[in-house]
């Protein structure tokens, strides 16, 4: 059985390579660890992609990658809101 969740926090990601280790950091600081990550990239061209799933790698239980065709940053919080499991929802920039 899955363990609940209290904080799900979606992340939607477009050519943030740049900014995003600075944001996913932030978040894997926090003194609280009753969170998941979801990191959805939305058709990025840049290196978005490998850093989110090397942040996967890194944390399995806690951070999970979706990878959408290029769309809409409202999609993007849509597909992460479809899979969250917490009872609070936190909505976060890349940047």
């Amino acid at each position: 059985m899955v363990s609940p969740v209290q904080i799900s926090i979606i992340i939607p990601v477009y050519n943030a390579g740049e900014l995003l280790h600075r944001s996913v950091r932030s978040i894997l600081a926090q003194t609280c660890r009753d969170w998941e990550l979801f990191l959805v990239n939305n058709g990025s061209r840049d290196q978005s992609g490998a850093i989110c799933r090397e942040y996967v790698g890194e944390h399995p239980d806690r951070i999970r990658y979706l990878e959408l065709a290029q769309a809409d940053v409202s999609v993007a919080r849509n597909a992460g809101l479809d899979l969250a499991r917490g009872e609070w929802i936190y909505f976060a920039d890349a940047d």
